[in-house]
């Protein structure tokens, strides 16, 4: 879920350039924008938060793939959970509060309902 809600607030990962860039949309595909949101500036993010975002995106194009092994970028499983906390601000800030929903109010961790 990570790779399309990135995708949706315009980020995206360019694997020959080890870059992210800006999403390259097509014509029906659903952009922050559409819902009332904001495309991320990806100069406003600082570089470890670029570097984790990077590999999140890699991880998600080329594990769900095929199976590998060795390489840094695939070798940073430990980066997933920063990486959870950065979609989700960026998806509060670029996309709930733009559009007028609280997040917290949108995302209930179920484990909370249980009771």
């Amino acid at each position: 879920m990570a790779r399309a809600f990135l995708n949706l607030l315009g980020v995206s990962y360019a694997p020959n350039s080890n870059q992210l860039v800006t999403t390259r949309f097509k014509d029906d595909d659903l952009r922050a924008t559409d819902l009332g949101g904001r495309m991320v500036d990806l100069n406003s993010l600082n570089e470890a938060d670029q570097d984790i975002l990077k590999r999140v995106l890699y991880q998600a194009n080329k594990a769900t793939a095929h199976i590998t092994f060795g390489d840094y970028m695939m070798d940073g499983w430990q980066c997933l959970p920063r990486g959870v906390d950065i979609v989700y601000e960026l998806l509060r800030t670029h996309l709930y509060e733009p559009a007028g929903y609280p997040m917290l109010e949108v995302w209930k961790n179920p484990e909370e309902e249980v009771g």
